[in-house]
């Protein structure tokens, strides 16, 4: 169940000459049956005459207003009505012909004439929530998890590796870093080891032996246009604009607030099984299963399997598979559950900062409110997360778990990252050209909001529940939801 704006984007732009906002509506176009529809009035010739026109004005152009200006011009009818008004009119009037669907629009009147960021959607152009965010979202969490939980030597690596890999590096914002950290982080956390006959090193590097394979997550169900998506427009607000917000981000296609999808998570307890079972070589206190040819797969299967699942391979039982199949179901959400409080207690803490600059109280009002209800649910045991496209730098990474300093186990990682980020200015924009300031509390500094004057909703959370809802949640996604609600009703 989404309880803000959540867009999870298709890798596409919409033009201008896409779609058309009508009435408080988002009209998604189809140009073939439009320029079909157009013909009937015998006008085709006369608007793509009008249409390249301004596309060829477009490009000569160097007055960026002027440019503006012409974008709007392409909405498909505004090009009828420079040819015709009674084309336009035509047209507007038969635009459910020509239409793929029609979704509420929350555009401020100023933002028009720019590409739409597209939601992703399936072969039918329906609207689902695809595995892989909700894995990407349990994954993340996962890692978190696991990293308090790392051996001294396998922190010793990690750090070792980074001291290794930053040593000749010259200074400045480097953004291939963390992928580089990532990727070491998740070979001791979720990588089973593979040594080969001839050689005395194990590597994790083979995603053959992931252990996450074990964890599946079915695509959501899927709901059509009309019923889960709005557009809505983005702003990136920092603490040294918090007051307008930076027109970075396109508009975008969304799922709403109140909308609901089922998934299917399971966990493959029957491969653990077998796996447990082929167990047959030690190998430095660890075992593993050796083949004919020597080589020993699946080093440290029973130590990743506990620290990431909960789980003693040792303990499974043919009979008694599902059983443990919902134990592990319930370690991972609660794992999810308690990583996301993390998340909302940094997304709290940067708006109390960004009181203090001086932003509007009511531009925070509805976020203060939504944090507090959130936390109630999470506090009384409701899996809540953050995911997809807008949702925010410490909902995609473990840098939060290694910069929390009530995490003694994690003593040694918040002193390397602090270097690190001072070193390579993470965090700092591409364009920013004054000193970087680094504050572990408020890092980012920038958040993502979508802006539904007069409030601000933070991006991409959601809620899992496996029963009813219960009062609080319900009242919770009222509330997430009414804002919407009313504008829709305000517009039609």
């Amino acid at each position: 169940m989404t309880l803000s704006p959540l867009h999870i984007g298709k890798g596409t732009s919409l033009q201008v000459s896409d779609y058309t906002i009508i009435n408080g509506r988002y009209v998604r176009i189809d140009v073939d049956r439009a320029f079909s529809l157009v013909s009937e009035y015998g006008k085709v010739g006369a608007v793509l005459h009008t249409l390249e026109q301004l596309l060829d004005e477009f490009s000569k152009t160097g007055d960026n207003a002027r440019k503006v200006e012409i974008r709007r011009e392409l909405d498909f009818l505004r090009l009828c009505s420079r040819e015709d008004t009674e084309l336009k009119e035509a047209v507007e009037h038969r635009l459910d012909e020509i239409s793929l669907y029609s979704i509420p629009s929350f555009l401020p009147e100023r933002i028009t004439g720019r590409l739409i960021d597209e939601q992703l959607k399936d072969a039918d152009r329906e609207v689902y929530v695809p595995g892989t965010t909700i894995k990407g979202a349990l994954r993340t969490a996962l890692l978190a998890h696991v990293i308090p939980q790392l051996e001294t030597g396998e922190k010793e690596d990690i750090i070792h590796f980074i001291s290794k890999q930053t040593r000749n590096k010259p200074a400045g914002r480097d953004s291939r870093l963390m992928k580089i950290l990532d990727d070491r982080l998740v070979q001791h956390a979720f990588h089973c080891g593979k040594k080969w006959r001839n050689s005395s090193n194990v590597t994790f590097k083979d995603l053959k032996y992931d252990l996450l394979r074990f964890l599946v997550v079915q695509d959501s169900s899927a709901l059509s246009p009309e019923e889960s998506l709005g557009v809505i427009y983005p702003k990136q607000y920092t603490l040294s604009s918090i007051e307008a917000g930076q027109d970075s981000r396109n508009p975008c296609e969304a799922i709403l607030p109140s909308v609901t999808f089922s998934f299917d998570l399971d966990v493959r307890v029957e491969e653990l099984f077998l796996l447990a079972s082929k167990l047959n070589f030690s190998y430095q206190g660890s075992r593993g299963i050796r083949d004919t040819q020597g080589n020993i797969s699946w080093v440290d299967i029973e130590k990743k399997t506990s620290r990431l699942f909960n789980l003693d391979l040792n303990t499974l039982d043919r009979n008694k598979l599902d059983e443990f199949r919902g134990d592990i179901v319930a370690h991972v959400l609660e794992c999810c559950r308690k990583f996301y409080r993390e998340v909302l207690w940094h997304d709290r803490n940067w708006l109390e900062h960004a009181r203090k600059r001086g932003g509007s109280e009511q531009l925070f009002e509805y976020l203060d409110q939504f944090y507090e209800q959130l936390d109630h649910i999470m506090e009384q045991g409701t899996v809540v997360m953050k995911t997809a496209g807008g949702a925010g730098f410490h909902s995609k990474t473990v840098m939060l778990s290694m910069l929390l300093d009530d995490v003694p186990q994690n003593n040694c990682f918040r002193d390397t990252m602090i270097s690190l980020m001072k070193k390579f200015e993470i965090g700092k924009p591409p364009d920013h050209k004054g000193a970087y300031f680094l504050n572990t509390d408020t890092f980012p500094t920038s958040r993502p909001l979508s802006t539904n004057d007069p409030l601000e909703e933070s991006f991409g959370w959601v809620m899992v529940r496996q029963e009813p809802l219960t009062a609080a949640e319900q009242n919770l996604l009222d509330s997430a939801g009414r804002n919407y609600r009313e504008h829709i009703l305000v517009s039609d």
